[in-house]
């Protein structure tokens, strides 16, 4: 798709100039490109070929917000040409703006609807935005305009991860990866479908191999977050991977450790950013939320590093709870290492983990005198540049676990996070048992956590149950192929199709947390628990069987449960989870009697005491940053542990 020439023939001198303008431009010389384009527009302030060159070299500059501002200019004369709405909608996507951009493309679609890579970035645009069912709407189009965009099969196999088509998925990415086998986003695609889908084995596979084709540290970070869905794969061999990680990818950049300079007084008011892809509707949210509102703002000046694409309902709801509110993700890393330093920001927390769109390599740059990664990820980083990690004593009991972390473990006096229901959450209903609805065991969680261990384990705890059935919900269900190959492992186990009732609904929240009526007793997955389905389960009156692992992840459950004052519910083994399971649901009364008591039980619990949780929290900073003032005293130039 190429301009067309809408304005009138300059006179030879600003064609001259242009014409220089463009040779500069093609050169890489882009603020004398900018400078004489600008000088082009003050003799003609409309000319096209201008203003979007214009824009284009201030977008190549990563000055995005000065592209729009051209393109902006532009589409006031020239409104019906459809590149500057393609153009303006790229610059809007750098800014984290998705849903503009997506009505920019939108408009351009409209103007050019033969163009494939018009609908193949408003697919795009639409998943940035959140709108996977639209996006796969418009990356379709793109495909049968032009199937050998190798580009748009991969965005249409994500649009069809977000929706639960795992095996279109898988497709799409197999196309891709058909059309240009070197291409490495798809092959990393591949690997995240198969784990939506629950065939975590698989998904090792493919991540190992896409490493060894073409190694990125997001690949790499994928790999790690799925080894941990397994359960066949050690703690020890995941934890040695997180290290391999951090030796391939964060250690090179020691040379670039340059935190500012900070007053040293340890008791002054100290700077705290929470660095996160996910200040928006995200499971993180709940847990972050009610730390904002409660910091004693007297004693500590609060930054959100709000680094997603996606901004909605909670991001708003979000922004006014921090004093400042700093939108991050049109930076590289190393700009965004630079804003750390310049803001002068004493402890920088992660709330990412290896998940996506992580900023690891952020902290790699040590662009803080504190570090420290928090919730958001169910193991440590992996980085010597991060320096603590923050946990409980259930989570992680002492003596256990520290061996599997490159961070030191400080365990917050109760539990390691603090939840925040939903406001909108409908009340507690009564049991389906008791209702005389047979009894449910129900699982919300992915797929992914739907390990072979899970499924023996639950399939003898309904055989311990025979009059019991199994609500799995998880959007990866609407998958034919998927609920097929769940129906076949429980029958393995003895389990008829008859006793799972499979829900793949997406939902609204208040919606969602209504299906919790049919749900008697909730089992929480291993070796990776749930941590808000299973805080929603406990809110929603709905006691949750666990079992306890040797891990943070496997161990959340346990935290939760122990906070409540439920360790009756916590099994150290399958069989005594299907022990304690048939004896827990024989006592159909002492459940109901639960139930009825359990959000108030929770209420009342450090697990959702704002204050009481945040006040710990606080005092834990404190405790870091005076050991930083201590340590900084004999090494100055360096971390608190490095």
């Amino acid at each position: 798709m190429t301009l067309p020439s809408r304005t009138p023939r300059p006179a030879d001198d600003a064609l001259a100039l242009l014409d220089e303008a463009i040779a500069l431009h093609r050169g890489g010389r882009l603020p004398e490109a900018i400078a004489r384009y600008e000088r082009v527009l003050l003799g003609y302030p409309s000319h096209l070929d201008a203003l979007n060159l214009l824009g284009l070299a201030l977008a190549q500059g990563h000055d995005h917000r000065s592209a729009l501002a051209a393109f902006d200019r532009a589409l006031v004369a020239h409104p019906s040409v459809a590149p500057l709405h393609v153009h303006r909608a790229r610059s809007l996507r750098a800014l984290g703006r998705a849903a503009e951009a997506a009505s920019s493309l939108m408009t351009a679609s409209a103007l050019a609807p033969s163009e494939a890579p018009v609908w193949s970035e408003l697919g795009s645009a639409l998943l940035d935005a959140g709108s996977p069912a639209a996006a796969a709407l418009a990356l379709e189009r793109a495909v049968g305009l032009d199937a050998r965009r190798a580009e748009t099969r991969n965005a249409l196999g994500c649009a069809y991860v977000s929706l639960g088509r795992s095996a279109d998925a898988c497709a799409a990415f197999e196309a891709a990866l058909s059309l240009r086998p070197d291409y490495a986003a798809p092959r990393d695609n591949l690997a995240r479908a198969l784990r939506t889908a629950g065939r975590v084995d698989e998904a090792i596979a493919r991540f190992r191999e896409a490493l060894e084709l073409s190694a990125q540290p997001g690949t790499h970070s994928n790999l790690l977050y799925t080894l941990q869905f397994s359960d066949r794969v050690s703690p020890v061999e995941v934890a040695a991977e997180h290290r391999r990680w951090a030796d391939r990818w964060a250690d090179a950049l020691r040379a670039t450790h340059r935190p500012h300079a900070s007053d040293r007084d340890p008791e002054r008011r100290l700077r705290v950013a929470y660095l996160s892809p996910d200040l928006n509707q995200h499971a993180v949210s709940r847990f972050v939320e009610p730390v904002l509102g409660a910091h004693d703002r007297e004693r500590f000046e609060v930054f959100c590093y709000a680094d997603g694409p996606l901004a909605d309902a909670t991001t708003a709801r979000l922004r006014p709870l921090a004093d400042a509110w700093v939108p991050v993700g049109s930076l590289d890393d190393e700009a965004l290492a630079e804003r750390v330093r310049a803001d002068r920001i004493d402890l920088l927390i992660d709330l990412a983990g290896h998940t996506a769109h992580h900023r690891l390599l952020v902290f790699a740059r040590r662009p803080a005198p504190v570090q420290l990664t928090w919730i958001g990820y169910p193991h440590g980083t992996g980085l010597r540049a991060m320096d603590y990690r923050l946990t409980d004593a259930v989570s992680d009991p002492p003596g256990a676990t520290e061996h599997l972390y490159a961070e030191e473990l400080v365990r917050l006096p109760e539990t390691f996070s603090c939840y925040q229901p939903p406001p909108d959450a409908p009340p507690v209903s009564g049991a389906p048992a008791s209702l005389g609805e047979g009894f449910t065991f129900g699982c919300f969680n992915n797929l992914s956590k739907m390990t072979p261990s899970v499924v023996a384990a639950w399939g003898a705890l309904l055989s311990s149950v025979p009059d019991a059935r199994l609500l799995l919900r998880a959007r990866a269900l609407s998958d034919a192929d998927t609920v097929e190959r769940v129906r076949r492992a429980f029958a393995s186990h003895g389990v008829a199709p008859s006793r799972l009732v499979l829900d793949a609904r997406t939902l609204p929240v208040p919606e969602h947390l209504g299906c919790y009526a049919g749900v008697d007793v909730a089992l929480d997955p291993f070796p990776y628990n749930g941590t808000t389905t299973t805080c929603e389960a406990l809110w929603m009156g709905v006691p949750v069987l666990t079992l306890a692992g040797s891990t943070h992840a496997s161990r959340v459950g346990a935290s939760l449960l122990t906070h409540l004052g439920l360790t009756d519910w916590i099994a150290s083994d399958p069989d005594d989870l299907a022990a304690r399971g048939a004896s827990l649901a024989d006592d159909r009364p002492a459940l109901a009697a639960l139930r009825a008591t359990l959000r108030d039980r929770m209420r009342a619990s450090p697990l959702c005491d704002a204050a009481r949780f945040t006040g710990h929290l606080e005092r834990a900073y404190r405790s870091l940053w005076r050991r930083r003032c201590a340590a900084s005293a004999t090494s100055p130039s360096e971390g608190v542990r490095e």
